[in-house]
């Protein structure tokens, strides 16, 4: 593929020139949007599964975990498939941006595919020794066989996204989130208690949507990669050069995938830090917890939108291009974390109350909303910086960030402060964890950190 034979938008999305900052700001507004959309999603279907029963929700519940690792792998592919196509794209590379791309559409295919299979089959016995009742378990089959069938169509979106964000263009994949919360919304009630038609599938239901919002959002994203962007191609490929591409996306997707799974799992460490202090406890720091990840969506987008950045003059050998996307990346999650502390601090009281009426529930997460927030810019200084190498073909220095703030600050915050301090130390103790985690992090990324992609020549300086 030539230059002449790329869209010519294309080239008005060459991050490597023009200022860094517009860039930036141009690929975070679109992302907040439907990073948005992505999690309403979820608090759509807990909504509507809820109205079915507490056994419904709770099998619901069950699945998530799971339903978060198999999704790690998926963004797990996608950071590798837009890490590898960000590099490309930054040499001015067509033809090598079109062999990445198609060869993670295959592998991805072939990655869930062996995923879902053996998720299907296993299913009853895996959630059985994750401690679900028997009672639960026909509505854990229900769901989960139903979402392993169609899972491919939830993970292809979610590489697709990434392979567009990495050539610059935001607005599409914003578009298609929104797309798909937006079809998920609409169907659900519809698939869950049934209308006309369509008879009520109950928790099934759910699944089925999923299936159907993504499969939309999935014939939109290849419509783009294969008709607009011309970056898929249908000529056979020596197998040695697919195994290097798989390789090279795998080099990149595998730690990318731990480091995204890693968060959930200090969370859920520190959510049996909390249980020592009593269901109430629990379920403060449940609805504090919420809140605070509603309020810090601009930093999941800012994670989202600084790997293109990075990706791209790392590959074309533009070093202080890099480091100037983490310093303003770093920044902007310093002012926007002041902002929603002081928001946040403000109006805790009445937030809160509108999920519970329990008094201890009350006190704990009022409590966390007055303390942590106002640190929650160390989160978006590591999760950042871990995209930003991931994007540079360093993941082992993006895992290390995020496996350090999760496992070696954040939930051991919980559990020491708490022994020390009761509630408010355990509270402490995650405000800590953002502090030290993300001036490590910080410190590190400016001062010593390589800001070039493995392999790139560095070019003169270019302002920006």
């Amino acid at each position: 593929m030539t230059d002449a034979a790329k869209p010519k938008s294309r080239a008005s999305r060459d991050l490597t020139e023009g200022p860094v900052a517009g860039h930036l700001r141009r690929i975070l507004l679109p992302m907040i949007v439907g990073v948005t959309a992505v999690m309403s999603v979820s608090v759509v279907d807990t909504y509507f599964v809820g109205q079915l029963g507490a056994l419904q929700l709770a099998a619901i519940s069950f699945c998530f975990p799971v339903v978060i690792t198999v999704t790690s792998i998926a963004i797990g592919l996608g950071a590798g498939a837009s890490s590898c196509v960000a590099r490309a794209a930054g040499r001015k590379d067509e033809d090598r941006v079109q062999r990445l791309v198609t060869d993670a559409l295959i592998l991805t295919t072939v990655v869930i595919g062996i995923v879902s299979l053996a998720g299907w089959f296993l299913t009853e016995p895996l959630f059985r020794a994750l401690g679900a009742e028997d009672n639960l378990i026909p509505y854990i089959v229900d769901y989960m066989h139903t979402w392993f069938a169609g899972v491919i169509f939830i993970a292809m979106p979610i590489v697709a996204n990434g392979v567009l964000r990495s050539l610059g263009d935001a607005r599409a994949p914003a578009a298609f989130m929104v797309l798909i919360a937006v079809v998920n919304v609409i169907l659900d009630p519809i698939f869950i208690f049934g209308w006309g038609p369509v008879p009520a599938f109950g928790v099934q239901g759910a699944a089925i949507v999923s299936i159907l919002a993504n499969l939309v959002g999935v014939a939109a994203a290849l419509w783009l990669l294969i008709f607009h962007e011309k970056i898929v191609a249908f000529r056979p490929v020596p197998v040695a050069k697919l195994i290097d591409s798989w390789s090279e996306i795998a080099r990149i997707g595998i730690p990318a995938a731990l480091s995204n799974a890693i968060n959930p799992f200090g969370i859920t460490l520190a959510t049996a830090g909390f249980a020592r202090f009593g269901a109430e406890a629990v379920a403060g720091f449940g609805v504090a917890s919420r809140i605070e990840v509603f309020a810090a969506i601009p930093l999941l987008a800012l994670s989202a939108s600084i790997g293109p950045v990075t990706g791209q003059n790392g590959g074309a050998g533009h070093p202080e291009r890099s480091r100037r996307a983490f310093q303003i990346s770093f920044a902007f999650a310093l002012f926007w974390s002041l902002f929603t502390a002081i928001l946040l601090a403000v109006f805790a009281v009445p937030i809160t109350n509108l999920f519970t009426d329990s008094a201890r529930t009350l006190d704990v997460a009022q409590l966390y909303l007055w303390i942590a927030p106002v640190t929650v810019a160390g989160y978006g200084v590591v999760i950042a910086a871990s995209a930003g190498f991931n994007a540079l073909g360093r993941p082992l220095q993006g895992m290390v960030m995020t496996f350090s703030r999760s496992l070696i600050f954040y939930a051991p915050g919980v559990w020491i402060g708490g022994t020390l301090a009761g509630i408010p130390g355990a509270i402490a103790g995650i405000a800590l964890a953002n502090v030290v985690s993300g001036l490590a992090t910080a410190a590190w990324t400016l001062l010593y950190a390589p800001m070039t992609a493995k392999g790139a020549r560095v070019k003169p300086a270019v302002s920006g």
